[in-house]
């Protein structure tokens, strides 16, 4: 069961345009900031490589804190769609694992919303070849501290927030107050 749901949901986000949106949204705002002097995301890059470890932690560490909005709506839509949409009646009905049903679908949930900070990585990687960036503030790639980005400051970040949030639609029906 937990497989199913698992895979409903990320058939379900990689056919919306909100998950997109996102990832470009993210990596429009780092690539400004790694390809020119004129945009500053969290702090400048004076004198340090604009690929530098420190730099791409400080973009995970920042971004991961801006995305946390982002997971809200991955995952709220996620833990209250079929009662949002009357389709709970139905579903309810077959035997279902209520374990598989949930976890299936507040992991793939999470993991769509990990999705949009790899715009990080997406960014940094492009911002090098740009031919107005100055090539003696760039260093070598190091996948290294993409990995651990994503692993120090995505990952946990994201499934924090998203576990909060799922608990709560999941429990309350929904996040919003019903007045």
């Amino acid at each position: 069961m937990f497989g199913t749901f698992f895979r409903f949901e990320l058939r379900f986000w990689a056919r919306s345009i909100m998950l997109y949106l996102f990832l470009l949204l993210i990596a429009a705002m780092i690539f400004g900031a790694v390809s020119t002097d004129k945009v500053t995301v969290g702090a400048s890059l004076e004198n340090t490589y604009r690929n530098a470890p420190f730099v791409i932690q400080q973009f995970y560490a920042f971004m991961s804190l801006l995305t946390m909005l982002m997971t809200t709506a991955f995952v709220n839509s996620a833990a209250t769609r079929d009662f949002s949409h009357n389709t709970y009646q139905i579903l309810f009905t077959t035997p279902l694992s209520k374990m598989g049903y949930l976890q299936g679908r507040f992991w793939a949930s999470a993991l769509v919303a990990v999705i949009p900070q790899t715009g990080v990585t997406l960014a940094i990687l492009l911002a090098k070849y740009m031919p107005w960036v100055d090539a003696e503030r760039w260093g070598p790639v190091r996948w290294d501290a993409h990995l651990m980005g994503l692993v120090t400051h995505a990952i946990p970040n994201t499934i924090f927030v998203s576990a909060i949030v799922f608990a709560i639609a999941a429990l309350t029906r929904s996040t919003a107050d019903r007045t």
